[in-house]
């Protein structure tokens, strides 16, 4: 298994879909939201936490890599969108396994992600034509 550090685009798609996610309420990222990522003033360090993990995992994996950095945060306007909740959804799933070394998977953060994760998932399936039109019963 390698890790790397993920890349801006990563981190910004999960981060700006988790935005939008606080403006509706939405139940999917209760998990992180009880990890007190509540609101957009907590973004920020949601993706520095985030970023940690990740950080922490590779330094786990390579330990003599040297100093390893993750993409800072800049502001919220910088934040891009991703084009589809599939691409979040792709986006948490490479960050997760990323943070899959060492006693990462074992922290709070990887595990609210990976809940978030399953419950995108989840959502994602149940809005697809394809499972609307499947029988009930």
């Amino acid at each position: 298994m390698s890790a790397y550090i993920c890349s801006r685009k990563t981190f910004s798609n999960i981060i700006s879909w988790y935005r939008a996610e606080l403006t509706e309420n939405s139940y999917v990222i209760g998990p992180l939201k009880e990890l007190g990522y509540r609101t957009e003033e907590d973004i920020k360090k949601l993706w520095n936490d985030l970023g940690q993990a990740n950080k922490k995992a590779v330094s786990h994996r390579y330990p003599d890599s040297g100093k390893v950095t993750y993409p800072r945060f800049t502001s919220l306007r910088a934040l891009k969108s991703a084009s589809s909740y599939v691409q979040v959804l792709k986006s948490m799933h490479c960050l997760l396994y990323q943070m899959s070394e060492g006693d990462v998977s074992n922290s709070n953060i990887f595990k609210a992600l990976d809940t978030v994760s399953e419950k995108l998932a989840s959502e994602i399936i149940t809005a697809s034509p394809e499972y609307c039109k499947a029988e009930w019963g």
